[in-house]
């Protein structure tokens, strides 16, 4: 069975930064546009083959030699924003052999530029986006390795056990994965892991969670995220005996499995709104500088909530 991971997905947009040391915040920001970029370009990608991408990514338009806009998205606009956004994430890898079982020996960051770039390039050309284990399977070990460290994979990779999005994710960087079958969960490779904002979130949610997120820290950002994206899945596939105690939780796979962001009716408003419930009721229990940090986020979300996607077949 896949492994379960929670996982932070990165910003929803480039909201702006509210005021903290200015290099801290530039780097935030810069991450923020790279990922946007990033999820344009490969968004644009995957609609060209038949998938889809981002709800919450806008189109990416390219400068043609005429001058005017193409919306057309190459292989060279892809190895663009990888290079664009591995630039602004660096951050996120280590190249010693004792920190990940991903890492490849004498292999160094330009050396993951140049090679995933390349198979980003081969990507485009076989039409692997429509096909994404034929392409894996005709990669070398080299060239998966190179892909395992890309995606922080424990696991050598075996195209052959992968599924289509566990195939089709492990030729989108990082922060461009996919939903693809909307269950909830994005998986890559072999594993099974929760993101927030995910592909399919909703544009105006992934803007209020901008605005609500702006001023955290980084820290508190992927707490809340983890509550985000957790906690409604979790409250949907617990299971109660007749006396009200929790006897199972269905895992993502299972038979009886529960997408609470599938169902039409579900909004993030209502989510917050039960948060800032339970706050209330157990206030007492809890320090009183938590409660107020829990509270003003609650809160601020839902009201940066302006709007929600509407039921099915509503005007």
């Amino acid at each position: 069975m896949p492994q379960m991971q929670i996982r932070s997905a990165g910003p929803g947009s480039t909201a702006p930064l509210g005021p903290a040391d200015s290099r801290p915040q530039a780097d935030r920001l810069e991450k923020a546009q790279a990922t946007l970029g990033l999820r344009s370009v490969f968004s644009d990608l995957l609609r060209q083959a038949g998938q889809e991408g981002w709800q919450s990514a806008p189109k990416a338009l390219r400068e043609t030699g005429s001058g005017a806009h193409s919306e057309t998205v190459t292989a060279v606009d892809a190895v663009a924003s990888w290079d664009r956004w591995l630039g602004a994430h660096a951050d996120r890898y280590s190249f010693t052999t004792s920190g990940s079982p991903s890492v490849r020996p004498d292999k160094g960051l330009e050396d993951l530029r140049q090679d995933y770039g390349r198979i980003l390039q081969g990507a485009q050309a076989a039409g692997a986006y429509a096909q994404p284990q034929a392409y894996l399977k005709t990669l070398s070990q080299e060239d998966l390795r190179t892909v395992q460290q890309v995606h922080a994979r424990a696991d050598a990779i075996d195209p052959a056990q992968l599924s289509h999005e566990g195939a089709l994710n492990l030729l989108l960087p990082p922060d461009a994965m996919v939903d693809s079958d909307r269950d909830g969960v994005t998986e890559v490779g072999g594993t099974k892991v929760v993101l927030f904002p995910s592909s399919s979130t909703p544009p105006e949610v992934c803007a209020a969670w901008d605005a609500a997120t702006a001023n955290l820290s980084m820290e508190e950002v992927w707490v809340r995220q983890w509550q985000m994206g957790s906690g409604p899945q979790t409250q949907a596939n617990l299971r109660f005996d007749s006396q009200g105690r929790v006897v199972d939780i269905i895992n993502p796979g299972d038979p009886g499995w529960v997408n609470p962001f599938s169902d039409p009716s579900y909004t993030y408003k209502d989510f917050a709104n039960e948060q800032l419930t339970l706050l209330d009721k157990f206030k007492g229990l809890m320090p009183e500088a938590q409660v107020k940090r829990d509270e003003n986020f609650w809160r601020s979300f839902r009201n940066a909530l302006s709007a929600e996607r509407p039921p099915a077949g509503a005007t």
